[in-house]
């Protein structure tokens, strides 16, 4: 079965009400999450791997910087078995919308995408998704070693009963 990368990205993550209503968004739509990572800091290097067919690109550096800045959240996605015909690559990508969510106006297109609803700027637009295949197996392997099968109560409890840093307690 066919299945894509995705990120949402720290701009979204860092707000825990968007986030878990991004994350609502994408349980009820026709993709299913298998497993997830939420990673405080993504790795340098790992994001320099991730991005490298950006390298030499004008906002290459700012893309490293802006998706290595805070929490992560990391996804393998495929087709709910009632949508199984569904590619979900393209699934995704629809969902988030294209990454320059600015040029022009709200559309009946992507007045609903993630990047419409919750990116801040073209580079902190929200998500992240694999743009084919063969990107989708070498992204999902470069995070390997982070995801574990998706547990929804598990990761609410971490992004939303976080304790705060100098509560008291």
């Amino acid at each position: 079965m066919s299945k894509t990368f995705a990120i949402l990205k720290p701009d979204l993550m860092s707000c825990p009400p968007l986030a878990v209503e991004a994350i609502q968004r994408i349980i009820a739509s026709k993709l299913k999450i298998n497993r997830t990572a939420l990673v405080e800091r993504v790795d340098k290097a790992k994001l320099k791997e991730l991005y490298a067919e950006h390298a030499g690109r004008f906002y290459h550096n700012r893309l490293i910087r802006t998706v290595g800045s805070g929490p992560v959240l990391l996804m393998e996605l495929e087709a709910k078995e009632s949508s199984s015909k569904v590619d979900p690559i393209s699934e995704w990508r629809s969902m988030i919308g294209p990454s320059k969510y600015l040029k022009g106006f709200p559309t009946p297109d992507n007045h609903e995408t993630f990047r419409w609803n919750y990116a801040l700027s073209d580079v902190r637009n929200a998500a992240h998704g694999a743009d084919s295949a063969e990107s989708a197996t070498r992204e999902l392997r470069l995070f390997e070693d982070q995801f574990e099968p998706f547990d929804i109560d598990k990761l609410m409890r971490k992004l939303c009963l976080q304790p705060v840093e100098g509560d008291g307690e």
